[in-house]
């Protein structure tokens, strides 16, 4: 048995030899380096929002219909009000288009069960990030959210002068819980 795989700039063909059997398999190519609008950047997991060990308007659990913003950046350094920890969370830009984040709800209680929409801050975007159930937790990872500065970078509002934060988390009516963010990822536009 053998095999060989070879490249051109056409395509790329995949011969394998099975005794008198040759099969071949001939795909488009795919240049790598092509940019799109958005540059991917990967960061060790950074937490930048735990409700449970945060102060002032970002402590205790979100409550049914409830809003918070949030900054994913470690701008004034609203990450340890947040309940983060800050030293991970410096390699993300004020400039980041977007965010891969992983979102806990944790302590959940309340008569129904619930939703969590995220969404960039400024956005009439809506959607659910998470379901969750009084008296469990519940884990979405791999989300990628959109930033308020995302927003204006494509042509949204508002401005980058009004983002005062990054994210706005909307709790929906039926439970309270503590929510916990890590970063992943970011994207920015060069």
């Amino acid at each position: 048995m053998s095999s060989n795989l070879c490249f051109d700039s056409a395509r790329a063909v995949l011969r394998l030899s099975l005794g008198l059997a040759i099969l071949c398999v001939s795909a488009p190519s795919v240049h790598a380096g092509t940019a799109g609008p958005d540059f991917v950047y990967t960061i060790s997991p950074c937490r930048v929002l735990d409700t449970r060990f945060a102060s002032g308007v970002f402590a205790g659990k979100l409550n049914p219909s409830e809003q918070l913003s949030i900054r994913v950046s470690n701008t004034a350094g609203t990450i340890v009000l947040q309940g983060g920890n800050p030293s991970g969370c410096l390699d993300i830009p004020n400039d980041a288009t977007g965010v891969f984040i992983n979102v806990i709800a944790v302590e959940a209680s309340g008569a129904a069960n619930n939703d969590l929409g995220i969404q960039p801050s400024g956005s009439s975007v809506s959607g659910t990030a998470i379901n969750y159930n009084p008296g469990t937790f519940a884990l979405n990872n791999g989300l990628l959210v959109g930033t308020c500065y995302g927003q204006f970078l494509y042509g949204f509002p508002p401005s980058p002068s009004n983002c005062t934060s990054d994210l706005t988390l909307t709790n929906g009516a039926g439970a309270s819980a503590h929510i916990v963010i890590d970063v992943t990822g970011f994207t920015r536009n060069f």
